[in-house]
Parts: C-alpha cells; sequence; structure tokens
C-alpha cells in the first residue's frame, strides 16, 4: 500500500478517473494511480475535491489533515472536539451519515 503527503500550500486535491490529481499553484499537476493508496495526509492549506473525499469514503482511503495552531481555528474547532467526546452525539452523527 503507498501513503500520500503533500505540504504544499494552496495546493488542491482531487480525482480524475482512476487517478489522484494535485494541483500546485504554479500550475504544476501530479498525477498518482489511487488503486494502492492506503493514505493521504495534507499538512497545511491544501483542499480536497468532494469528489476526491467521496472516491476516499468508497476505497477505505484515509485523509488525514494537519492545520497549523491559530486562536481563530482553536476558537471554532475546540467546541467541535468537546461534542465529539460526547459517545451519543458521535453515534447520532454516524446514523445520520449512513
Amino acid at each position: 500500500m503507498s501513503y500520500v503527503y503533500s505540504c504544499e500550500q494552496g495546493a488542491v486535491v482531487g480525482v480524475e478517473g482512476n487517478c489522484l490529481q494535485v494541483k500546485y499553484k504554479d500550475g504544476m499537476v501530479k498525477t498518482l494511480p489511487i488503486e494502492p493508496l492506503e493514505s493521504i495526509e495534507l499538512f497545511g492549506r491544501i483542499q480536497v475535491s468532494t469528489a476526491c473525499m467521496t472516491e476516499c469514503l468508497k476505497r477505505g482511503i484515509t485523509l488525514g489533515f494537519f492545520l497549523p495552531r491559530e486562536p481563530i481555528m482553536e476558537d471554532y474547532l475546540l467546541p467541535i472536539m468537546s461534542m465529539w467526546k460526547d459517545k451519543e452525539y458521535k453515534l447520532l452523527c454516524l446514523r445520520n451519515s449512513v
């Protein structure tokens, strides 16, 4: 199995056919076959298309997002993270997502 790591700020990750595409701000495009992927790890401000997320869910590919700590993000994410600690809330979200 293969892993993809990207830390290029402003990159956009998407899918084209059976390939993962990473488009960079300078116009460069990298294409990889999606079949052998097990995980995609993204560090920083990198966008992922809805089609790519859907394809990853279908294939069981893990998407990892690692963002820098920022006061604005902490104000937004901390309440959400505390809700995820509640088992009943987690079950409600999982039931509604299926």
